[in-house]
Protein backbone atom coordinates (compact mmCIF):
# COMPACT_ATOMS: atom_id res chain seq x y z
CA UNK A 1 0.00 0.00 0.00
CA UNK A 2 0.74 3.59 -0.76
CA UNK A 3 2.29 5.71 1.95
CA UNK A 4 1.79 8.94 0.69
CA UNK A 5 -1.39 10.87 1.30
CA UNK A 6 -4.11 10.18 -1.18
CA UNK A 7 -6.93 12.66 -2.01
CA UNK A 8 -10.13 11.47 -3.36
CA UNK A 9 -11.63 11.32 -6.65
CA UNK A 10 -13.08 14.89 -7.84
CA UNK A 11 -16.68 12.73 -7.66
CA UNK A 12 -16.32 13.21 -3.75
CA UNK A 13 -17.63 16.78 -4.51
CA UNK A 14 -20.48 15.65 -5.27
CA UNK A 15 -21.14 13.63 -1.56
CA UNK A 16 -19.62 16.77 0.38
CA UNK A 17 -22.20 18.78 -1.16
CA UNK A 18 -25.12 16.38 -0.63
CA UNK A 19 -23.63 16.04 3.18
CA UNK A 20 -23.69 19.40 3.64
CA UNK A 21 -27.05 19.89 2.04
CA UNK A 22 -28.41 17.32 4.42
CA UNK A 23 -26.83 19.37 7.60
CA UNK A 24 -28.97 22.14 6.27
CA UNK A 25 -31.80 20.51 6.21
CA UNK A 26 -31.73 19.82 9.90
CA UNK A 27 -32.05 23.76 9.98
CA UNK A 28 -35.82 23.44 8.33
CA UNK A 29 -37.24 25.84 11.34
CA UNK A 30 -34.85 28.98 10.19
CA UNK A 31 -35.85 28.28 6.41
CA UNK A 32 -39.69 28.45 7.58
CA UNK A 33 -38.83 31.56 9.66
CA UNK A 34 -37.12 33.22 6.61
CA UNK A 35 -39.90 32.06 4.00
CA UNK A 36 -42.69 33.65 5.94
CA UNK A 37 -40.55 36.74 6.31
CA UNK A 38 -39.90 37.01 2.82
CA UNK A 39 -43.37 36.20 2.21
CA UNK A 40 -44.23 39.50 4.71
CA UNK A 41 -42.41 41.77 3.01
CA UNK A 42 -43.66 40.72 -0.13
CA UNK A 43 -40.20 40.05 -1.43
CA UNK A 44 -41.46 37.81 -4.28
CA UNK A 45 -40.40 34.40 -5.51
CA UNK A 46 -37.78 35.92 -7.87
CA UNK A 47 -35.93 36.96 -4.69
CA UNK A 48 -36.36 34.00 -2.89
CA UNK A 49 -35.02 31.86 -6.28
CA UNK A 50 -31.99 34.06 -6.74
CA UNK A 51 -31.50 33.94 -2.66
CA UNK A 52 -31.64 30.25 -3.30
CA UNK A 53 -29.26 30.32 -6.13
CA UNK A 54 -26.73 31.84 -3.99
CA UNK A 55 -27.11 29.93 -1.27
CA UNK A 56 -26.27 26.76 -4.16
CA UNK A 57 -23.44 28.56 -5.19
CA UNK A 58 -21.76 28.73 -1.19
CA UNK A 59 -22.63 24.92 -0.68
CA UNK A 60 -20.68 24.23 -3.67
CA UNK A 61 -17.48 26.24 -2.95
CA UNK A 62 -17.27 24.87 0.19
CA UNK A 63 -17.78 21.28 -0.85
CA UNK A 64 -15.03 22.14 -3.04
CA UNK A 65 -13.04 23.64 -0.37
CA UNK A 66 -13.64 20.42 1.71
CA UNK A 67 -12.76 17.80 -1.34
CA UNK A 68 -9.32 20.21 -1.54
CA UNK A 69 -8.37 19.80 2.10
CA UNK A 70 -9.41 16.00 2.16
CA UNK A 71 -6.23 13.71 2.60
CA UNK A 72 -6.20 9.98 3.49
CA UNK A 73 -3.39 7.45 4.08
CA UNK A 74 -3.99 3.71 4.58
CA UNK A 75 -1.19 2.12 6.72
CA UNK A 76 -0.37 -1.68 8.16
CA UNK A 77 -3.04 -1.31 11.06
CA UNK A 78 -4.66 2.24 10.95
CA UNK A 79 -6.62 4.88 8.93
CA UNK A 80 -5.07 8.60 8.65
CA UNK A 81 -7.56 11.29 7.64
CA UNK A 82 -6.93 15.31 7.01
CA UNK A 83 -9.43 17.21 6.44
CA UNK A 84 -11.22 20.96 7.61
CA UNK A 85 -11.23 24.17 6.00
CA UNK A 86 -10.70 27.13 8.01
CA UNK A 87 -10.27 24.32 11.74
CA UNK A 88 -8.15 21.74 10.41
CA UNK A 89 -8.20 18.12 12.25
CA UNK A 90 -6.45 14.90 11.84
CA UNK A 91 -8.03 11.62 12.68
CA UNK A 92 -6.41 8.54 13.41
CA UNK A 93 -8.32 5.50 13.23
CA UNK A 94 -6.98 2.17 14.41
CA UNK A 95 -8.39 -1.29 12.57
CA UNK A 96 -8.75 -2.94 16.54
CA UNK A 97 -11.33 0.13 16.92
CA UNK A 98 -13.18 -0.40 14.09
CA UNK A 99 -16.38 -1.69 15.20
CA UNK A 100 -18.58 -1.37 12.14
CA UNK A 101 -17.89 -0.95 8.23
CA UNK A 102 -20.77 -0.41 5.98
CA UNK A 103 -20.82 0.30 1.68
CA UNK A 104 -23.10 3.12 0.66
CA UNK A 105 -23.86 2.99 -2.96
CA UNK A 106 -26.09 6.42 -3.46
CA UNK A 107 -28.05 7.07 -7.14
CA UNK A 108 -25.42 9.67 -7.69
CA UNK A 109 -22.35 7.32 -7.89
CA UNK A 110 -23.67 4.41 -9.21
CA UNK A 111 -23.24 4.89 -12.96
CA UNK A 112 -19.45 5.60 -12.30
CA UNK A 113 -19.32 2.94 -9.96
CA UNK A 114 -18.06 4.36 -7.04
CA UNK A 115 -19.32 3.98 -3.47
CA UNK A 116 -18.90 5.84 0.46
CA UNK A 117 -16.86 3.35 2.55
CA UNK A 118 -18.22 4.23 6.47
CA UNK A 119 -16.47 3.06 9.58
CA UNK A 120 -17.71 3.54 12.68
CA UNK A 121 -15.34 3.19 15.46
CA UNK A 122 -15.68 2.70 19.50
CA UNK A 123 -16.17 6.10 21.22
CA UNK A 124 -16.21 8.39 18.20
CA UNK A 125 -19.72 9.10 17.49
CA UNK A 126 -19.22 12.20 16.38
CA UNK A 127 -16.07 11.00 14.37
CA UNK A 128 -17.78 8.84 12.19
CA UNK A 129 -15.22 8.71 9.19
CA UNK A 130 -16.81 8.64 5.80
CA UNK A 131 -14.43 7.63 2.66
CA UNK A 132 -16.21 8.99 -0.90
CA UNK A 133 -15.83 8.06 -4.11
CA UNK A 134 -13.75 5.08 -3.65
CA UNK A 135 -14.14 2.24 -6.14
CA UNK A 136 -16.12 -0.84 -5.53
CA UNK A 137 -13.14 -2.54 -6.02
CA UNK A 138 -10.98 -0.66 -3.78
CA UNK A 139 -13.69 -0.27 -1.22
CA UNK A 140 -13.77 -4.04 -0.88
CA UNK A 141 -10.10 -4.73 -0.27
CA UNK A 142 -10.03 -1.90 2.62
CA UNK A 143 -12.98 -3.55 4.25
CA UNK A 144 -11.41 -7.24 3.94
CA UNK A 145 -8.05 -5.71 4.88
CA UNK A 146 -10.12 -4.52 8.46
CA UNK A 147 -12.31 -7.39 8.64
CA UNK A 148 -9.16 -9.69 8.30
CA UNK A 149 -6.76 -7.59 10.73
CA UNK A 150 -9.35 -7.99 13.69
CA UNK A 151 -10.58 -11.54 12.98
CA UNK A 152 -6.38 -12.02 13.06
CA UNK A 153 -6.41 -10.10 16.52
CA UNK A 154 -9.52 -12.51 18.00
CA UNK A 155 -8.25 -15.33 17.01
CA UNK A 156 -4.38 -15.16 18.52
CA UNK A 157 -5.43 -15.75 21.97
CA UNK A 158 -6.74 -18.73 20.85
CA UNK A 159 -3.89 -20.08 18.60
CA UNK A 160 -3.35 -23.90 19.33
CA UNK A 161 -0.92 -26.29 17.69
CA UNK A 162 -3.13 -28.55 16.15
CA UNK A 163 -3.31 -28.27 12.14
CA UNK A 164 -7.52 -27.89 12.78
CA UNK A 165 -7.43 -24.96 14.33
CA UNK A 166 -4.99 -23.37 11.89
CA UNK A 167 -7.24 -24.23 9.26
CA UNK A 168 -10.16 -22.58 11.36
CA UNK A 169 -7.69 -19.85 11.57
CA UNK A 170 -7.81 -19.34 7.95
CA UNK A 171 -11.80 -19.79 7.16
CA UNK A 172 -11.88 -15.85 5.22
CA UNK A 173 -14.24 -13.69 7.84
CA UNK A 174 -15.96 -12.28 4.91
CA UNK A 175 -18.27 -15.59 4.09
CA UNK A 176 -21.96 -14.81 5.02
CA UNK A 177 -25.11 -17.16 4.31
CA UNK A 178 -28.47 -15.72 3.36
CA UNK A 179 -30.61 -15.82 6.39
CA UNK A 180 -33.50 -14.00 4.31
CA UNK A 181 -34.94 -12.35 1.27
CA UNK A 182 -38.34 -9.88 0.94
CA UNK A 183 -40.01 -10.04 -2.21
CA UNK A 184 -41.69 -6.31 -3.56
CA UNK A 185 -45.11 -7.26 -2.19
CA UNK A 186 -43.32 -7.85 1.18
CA UNK A 187 -42.06 -4.67 0.58
CA UNK A 188 -45.36 -2.70 -0.49
CA UNK A 189 -47.68 -4.30 2.26
CA UNK A 190 -44.86 -3.03 5.09
CA UNK A 191 -45.04 0.84 3.27
CA UNK A 192 -48.81 0.36 3.33
CA UNK A 193 -48.85 -1.34 7.31
CA UNK A 194 -46.56 1.22 8.35
CA UNK A 195 -47.42 4.74 6.81
CA UNK A 196 -44.42 7.44 8.41
CA UNK A 197 -45.34 9.72 5.13
CA UNK A 198 -48.09 11.51 7.46
CA UNK A 199 -44.90 13.40 9.01
CA UNK A 200 -44.61 15.17 5.71
CA UNK A 201 -47.65 17.16 6.49
CA UNK A 202 -46.71 17.72 9.85
CA UNK A 203 -43.37 18.96 7.81
CA UNK A 204 -45.85 21.00 5.79
CA UNK A 205 -47.87 22.52 8.95
CA UNK A 206 -46.42 26.16 8.63
CA UNK A 207 -46.99 26.50 4.35
CA UNK A 208 -50.70 25.41 4.95
CA UNK A 209 -51.95 28.90 4.51
CA UNK A 210 -49.42 29.81 1.37
CA UNK A 211 -50.92 26.38 -0.14
CA UNK A 212 -54.47 27.35 0.40
CA UNK A 213 -54.31 30.26 -1.08
CA UNK A 214 -52.28 28.95 -3.74
CA UNK A 215 -55.13 26.62 -4.60
CA UNK A 216 -57.54 28.97 -4.56
CA UNK A 217 -55.48 31.51 -7.00
CA UNK A 218 -55.37 28.09 -9.37
CA UNK A 219 -59.38 27.59 -8.74
CA UNK A 220 -60.44 30.65 -9.99
CA UNK A 221 -57.97 31.15 -12.87
CA UNK A 222 -59.22 28.43 -14.58
CA UNK A 223 -63.06 30.55 -13.89
CA UNK A 224 -64.38 28.13 -11.23
CA UNK A 225 -66.07 30.28 -8.07
CA UNK A 226 -65.66 27.82 -5.38
CA UNK A 227 -67.62 29.59 -2.48
CA UNK A 228 -70.78 30.27 -4.85
CA UNK A 229 -70.67 26.34 -5.53
CA UNK A 230 -70.04 25.02 -2.05
CA UNK A 231 -72.65 27.38 -0.82
CA UNK A 232 -75.64 26.02 -2.98
CA UNK A 233 -74.64 22.19 -1.73
CA UNK A 234 -76.75 20.29 0.68
CA UNK A 235 -74.80 19.25 4.39
CA UNK A 236 -74.45 15.35 2.58
CA UNK A 237 -73.09 16.55 -0.09
CA UNK A 238 -70.46 18.46 1.77
CA UNK A 239 -70.06 15.55 3.99
CA UNK A 240 -69.24 13.33 1.07
CA UNK A 241 -66.85 15.89 0.10
CA UNK A 242 -65.27 15.70 2.70
CA UNK A 243 -64.75 12.23 3.15
CA UNK A 244 -64.01 11.72 -0.29
CA UNK A 245 -60.97 14.12 0.06
CA UNK A 246 -60.08 12.47 3.64
CA UNK A 247 -59.79 9.29 1.72
CA UNK A 248 -57.38 10.62 -1.28
CA UNK A 249 -55.30 11.94 1.26
CA UNK A 250 -55.27 8.80 2.70
CA UNK A 251 -54.74 7.41 -0.30
CA UNK A 252 -51.68 9.99 -1.53
CA UNK A 253 -49.45 9.49 1.61
CA UNK A 254 -50.03 5.73 1.82
CA UNK A 255 -48.45 5.93 -2.00
CA UNK A 256 -45.78 8.18 -0.59
CA UNK A 257 -45.42 5.60 2.26
CA UNK A 258 -45.39 3.03 -0.40
CA UNK A 259 -42.52 4.63 -2.66
CA UNK A 260 -40.15 5.35 0.78
CA UNK A 261 -40.50 1.61 1.42
CA UNK A 262 -39.29 0.75 -1.88
CA UNK A 263 -36.34 3.14 -2.15
CA UNK A 264 -34.94 1.75 1.25
CA UNK A 265 -35.77 -1.96 1.67
CA UNK A 266 -36.14 -2.78 -2.48
CA UNK A 267 -33.79 -6.13 -3.32
CA UNK A 268 -33.34 -6.69 0.62
CA UNK A 269 -31.68 -9.09 1.81
CA UNK A 270 -30.26 -10.40 5.65
CA UNK A 271 -27.14 -12.51 5.90
CA UNK A 272 -25.17 -13.92 8.72
CA UNK A 273 -21.32 -14.08 8.60
CA UNK A 274 -19.11 -15.85 11.49
CA UNK A 275 -19.43 -12.58 13.54
CA UNK A 276 -21.50 -10.06 11.95
CA UNK A 277 -25.23 -9.52 10.20
CA UNK A 278 -25.01 -7.19 7.14
CA UNK A 279 -28.40 -5.78 5.87
CA UNK A 280 -28.12 -5.06 2.30
CA UNK A 281 -31.36 -2.54 0.31
CA UNK A 282 -32.33 -0.23 -1.62
CA UNK A 283 -32.93 1.17 -4.83
CA UNK A 284 -31.45 4.07 -6.39
CA UNK A 285 -28.89 4.17 -2.76
CA UNK A 286 -27.54 0.81 -1.98
CA UNK A 287 -27.04 0.56 1.50
CA UNK A 288 -25.00 -2.02 3.38
CA UNK A 289 -25.17 -2.28 6.92
CA UNK A 290 -23.04 -4.34 9.32
CA UNK A 291 -23.58 -5.29 12.99
CA UNK A 292 -21.31 -7.32 14.88
CA UNK A 293 -23.33 -10.32 16.92
CA UNK A 294 -21.76 -9.76 20.21
CA UNK A 295 -23.40 -6.27 20.02
CA UNK A 296 -26.39 -6.97 19.54
CA UNK A 297 -28.27 -5.89 22.65
CA UNK A 298 -32.10 -7.07 22.19
CA UNK A 299 -34.58 -8.10 19.51
CA UNK A 300 -38.17 -6.08 18.96
CA UNK A 301 -41.00 -8.49 17.84
CA UNK A 302 -43.30 -4.95 16.74
CA UNK A 303 -46.58 -5.73 15.88
CA UNK A 304 -49.27 -2.52 14.81
CA UNK A 305 -52.86 -2.69 14.54
CA UNK A 306 -52.58 -3.29 10.55
CA UNK A 307 -49.94 -5.82 10.45
CA UNK A 308 -52.17 -7.53 13.58
CA UNK A 309 -54.88 -7.45 10.28
CA UNK A 310 -52.38 -9.04 8.02
CA UNK A 311 -50.27 -10.71 10.16
CA UNK A 312 -47.44 -9.33 9.93
CA UNK A 313 -44.94 -8.20 12.27
CA UNK A 314 -41.23 -6.05 11.97
CA UNK A 315 -38.35 -7.45 13.50
CA UNK A 316 -35.56 -5.24 14.92
CA UNK A 317 -31.92 -5.91 15.91
CA UNK A 318 -30.97 -3.53 18.24
CA UNK A 319 -26.74 -2.89 18.54
CA UNK A 320 -25.46 -1.25 21.04
CA UNK A 321 -26.38 2.93 21.02
CA UNK A 322 -23.19 4.47 21.16
CA UNK A 323 -24.51 7.28 19.35
CA UNK A 324 -27.53 8.39 22.29
CA UNK A 325 -28.43 11.93 22.38
CA UNK A 326 -26.61 12.44 18.67
CA UNK A 327 -29.58 11.69 16.68
CA UNK A 328 -27.59 12.52 13.26
CA UNK A 329 -25.23 10.35 13.98
CA UNK A 330 -25.54 6.75 11.79
CA UNK A 331 -23.22 4.45 13.99
CA UNK A 332 -24.27 1.18 15.16
CA UNK A 333 -27.54 1.28 12.53
CA UNK A 334 -30.41 -1.24 13.59
CA UNK A 335 -30.88 -3.89 11.39
CA UNK A 336 -35.00 -4.10 10.47
CA UNK A 337 -36.87 -6.85 8.67
CA UNK A 338 -39.80 -5.87 7.10
CA UNK A 339 -43.39 -7.75 7.04
CA UNK A 340 -42.47 -11.05 8.52
CA UNK A 341 -44.64 -13.68 9.82
CA UNK A 342 -44.34 -15.96 12.99
CA UNK A 343 -42.51 -18.55 11.69
CA UNK A 344 -39.85 -16.27 10.07
CA UNK A 345 -39.96 -14.66 13.24
CA UNK A 346 -39.12 -17.76 14.97
CA UNK A 347 -36.44 -18.84 12.77
CA UNK A 348 -34.26 -15.31 12.93
CA UNK A 349 -34.63 -14.96 16.82
CA UNK A 350 -33.26 -19.19 16.78
CA UNK A 351 -30.34 -17.89 14.95
CA UNK A 352 -29.57 -14.55 17.50
CA UNK A 353 -30.96 -16.17 20.26
CA UNK A 354 -30.56 -20.25 20.52
CA UNK A 355 -31.84 -21.21 23.58
CA UNK A 356 -34.83 -18.85 23.29
CA UNK A 357 -38.53 -19.78 22.15
CA UNK A 358 -41.51 -16.74 22.47
CA UNK A 359 -44.21 -18.43 24.28
CA UNK A 360 -46.99 -15.99 24.26
CA UNK A 361 -49.25 -18.04 26.76
CA UNK A 362 -46.88 -18.06 29.10
CA UNK A 363 -46.94 -14.32 29.93
CA UNK A 364 -47.68 -13.08 33.53
CA UNK A 365 -50.07 -9.65 33.64
CA UNK A 366 -49.56 -6.60 35.92
CA UNK A 367 -51.89 -5.73 38.77
CA UNK A 368 -55.10 -4.21 37.92
CA UNK A 369 -53.85 -1.58 39.85
CA UNK A 370 -52.43 0.16 37.30
CA UNK A 371 -56.30 0.98 36.18
CA UNK A 372 -57.25 2.38 39.59
CA UNK A 373 -54.32 4.95 39.38
CA UNK A 374 -55.01 5.68 35.75
CA UNK A 375 -58.78 6.62 37.06
CA UNK A 376 -58.07 8.33 39.98
CA UNK A 377 -54.90 10.34 38.80
CA UNK A 378 -55.88 10.96 35.45
CA UNK A 379 -59.53 10.30 34.76
CA UNK A 380 -61.05 12.04 37.32
CA UNK A 381 -58.92 14.74 37.73
CA UNK A 382 -59.07 15.71 33.91
CA UNK A 383 -63.26 15.32 34.57
CA UNK A 384 -63.22 17.75 37.24
CA UNK A 385 -60.87 20.22 35.65
CA UNK A 386 -63.06 20.29 32.80
CA UNK A 387 -66.41 20.53 34.65
CA UNK A 388 -64.86 23.42 36.27
CA UNK A 389 -63.82 25.30 33.18
CA UNK A 390 -67.63 24.72 31.71
CA UNK A 391 -69.25 26.17 35.06
CA UNK A 392 -66.83 29.11 35.51
CA UNK A 393 -66.86 30.46 32.13
CA UNK A 394 -70.55 29.58 32.22
CA UNK A 395 -70.79 27.63 29.41
CA UNK A 396 -73.03 25.01 31.27
CA UNK A 397 -73.84 23.25 27.95
CA UNK A 398 -70.40 22.29 27.72
CA UNK A 399 -71.07 19.48 30.88
CA UNK A 400 -73.02 17.47 28.51
CA UNK A 401 -69.85 16.18 27.08
CA UNK A 402 -67.29 16.00 30.40
CA UNK A 403 -68.38 12.28 30.57
CA UNK A 404 -66.29 12.00 27.51
CA UNK A 405 -63.48 11.43 29.69
CA UNK A 406 -64.17 8.47 30.78
CA UNK A 407 -63.73 6.59 27.28
CA UNK A 408 -60.32 7.14 28.41
CA UNK A 409 -60.66 4.30 30.43
CA UNK A 410 -61.26 1.72 27.67
CA UNK A 411 -57.55 2.77 25.93
CA UNK A 412 -55.81 2.57 29.53
CA UNK A 413 -57.54 -1.38 29.99
CA UNK A 414 -55.98 -1.80 26.25
CA UNK A 415 -52.84 -0.35 27.28
CA UNK A 416 -52.87 -3.09 30.83
CA UNK A 417 -53.88 -5.89 29.02
CA UNK A 418 -50.90 -5.33 26.61
CA UNK A 419 -48.08 -5.08 29.74
CA UNK A 420 -46.47 -8.70 30.87
CA UNK A 421 -43.28 -10.50 30.91
CA UNK A 422 -41.86 -13.74 30.78
CA UNK A 423 -38.51 -15.14 31.57
CA UNK A 424 -37.36 -18.19 28.81
CA UNK A 425 -33.87 -20.07 30.31
CA UNK A 426 -31.34 -17.18 30.15
CA UNK A 427 -33.47 -14.31 28.36
CA UNK A 428 -36.41 -12.01 29.35
CA UNK A 429 -38.75 -10.90 27.13
CA UNK A 430 -40.98 -7.46 28.12
CA UNK A 431 -44.59 -7.09 26.48
CA UNK A 432 -46.07 -4.04 26.08
CA UNK A 433 -48.48 -1.98 23.25
CA UNK A 434 -51.86 -0.15 22.79
CA UNK A 435 -54.08 -2.02 19.78
CA UNK A 436 -50.62 -3.38 18.35
CA UNK A 437 -47.90 -5.26 20.26
CA UNK A 438 -44.09 -4.94 20.82
CA UNK A 439 -41.94 -7.38 22.58
CA UNK A 440 -37.95 -6.16 23.95
CA UNK A 441 -36.28 -9.80 24.12
CA UNK A 442 -32.67 -9.39 25.79
CA UNK A 443 -29.90 -11.68 27.68
CA UNK A 444 -29.82 -10.77 30.72
CA UNK A 445 -26.14 -10.41 31.30
CA UNK A 446 -26.66 -7.96 28.64
CA UNK A 447 -28.82 -5.44 31.40
CA UNK A 448 -26.38 -3.02 33.05
CA UNK A 449 -28.63 -1.53 35.64
CA UNK A 450 -31.65 -2.81 37.12
CA UNK A 451 -33.98 -0.45 38.96
CA UNK A 452 -37.20 -1.02 41.28
CA UNK A 453 -39.07 1.89 42.21
CA UNK A 454 -41.80 1.93 44.97
CA UNK A 455 -43.92 4.74 46.05
CA UNK A 456 -46.18 4.85 49.28
CA UNK A 457 -48.96 3.84 47.21
CA UNK A 458 -47.76 1.24 45.73
CA UNK A 459 -45.85 -0.57 48.84
CA UNK A 460 -49.04 -0.12 50.52
CA UNK A 461 -50.38 -2.33 47.64
CA UNK A 462 -47.52 -4.23 47.82
CA UNK A 463 -46.26 -3.64 44.03
CA UNK A 464 -43.30 -2.50 42.63
CA UNK A 465 -42.39 -1.27 38.66
CA UNK A 466 -38.74 -2.53 37.28
CA UNK A 467 -36.71 -0.98 34.95
CA UNK A 468 -33.72 -2.57 32.79
CA UNK A 469 -31.24 -0.37 31.33
CA UNK A 470 -29.41 -1.85 28.37
CA UNK A 471 -26.86 -0.07 25.92
CA UNK A 472 -29.49 0.34 23.44
CA UNK A 473 -32.84 0.99 25.55
CA UNK A 474 -34.28 0.16 28.85
CA UNK A 475 -37.02 -1.88 29.45
CA UNK A 476 -39.86 -0.94 32.03
CA UNK A 477 -42.25 -3.09 33.79
CA UNK A 478 -44.83 -1.01 35.96
CA UNK A 479 -47.28 -3.02 38.62
CA UNK A 480 -46.21 -6.20 38.76
CA UNK A 481 -46.19 -8.23 42.63
CA UNK A 482 -43.28 -6.58 45.00
CA UNK A 483 -41.79 -10.02 45.35
CA UNK A 484 -41.39 -10.54 41.99
CA UNK A 485 -39.81 -7.08 41.05
CA UNK A 486 -37.37 -8.03 43.60
CA UNK A 487 -37.00 -11.16 42.68
CA UNK A 488 -36.20 -10.68 39.06
CA UNK A 489 -34.11 -7.84 39.37
CA UNK A 490 -31.80 -9.65 41.79
CA UNK A 491 -31.91 -12.96 39.72
CA UNK A 492 -31.30 -11.02 36.84
CA UNK A 493 -27.95 -9.30 38.18
CA UNK A 494 -26.84 -12.67 39.71
CA UNK A 495 -26.74 -13.92 35.97
CA UNK A 496 -24.86 -10.23 35.11
CA UNK A 497 -22.31 -11.12 38.17
CA UNK A 498 -22.05 -14.65 37.45
CA UNK A 499 -21.99 -14.96 33.67
CA UNK A 500 -18.69 -13.08 33.49
CA UNK A 501 -19.71 -12.17 29.62
CA UNK A 502 -19.59 -8.64 28.12
CA UNK A 503 -22.28 -7.44 27.21
CA UNK A 504 -20.65 -6.00 24.42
Amino acid sequence: MSNDWQRLSPWAIVFFAFRGLKHIANLYPAFIGVFITAQHFDLGWGAIALYTFYAFVVLVLGASLYYLNFFYIQQDDKFLIRSGILQKDRLELPFARIQNITVKEPFYFRPLGLVILNMDSAGSAQKEVGIAALSLAKAATIKDTIEQYNAGRSSEGDMSDTTANTETDKVDPATKTLLITRSNADIILHGITHNRAWLLLAFMAPFFEQIQTLLFHVIEAIGFDFATWISNKSVFVITMLFIVSAFFVFFVMSLLSVLGSILSLYDFKLYAGKNVYQRNSGLLNKHEIQVKKSRVQALRYVQNWMDRIVGRLVLILEPFNASSGQPAASIMQKILVPSINDTEFDGLAKHVYPTFSLQKDAFKSISKYYLVRKLYMVVLPLFAATAAVAIVSKQYELLVFTPLVFLLMPLFYCRWRRYGWMQCDDYLVVRSGFIGVEYFIFPRYKVQQAKVYQSIFLKRKKLASVQFVLASRAAFIPFMGEQDAHALANNTLYEVEMSGRSWM
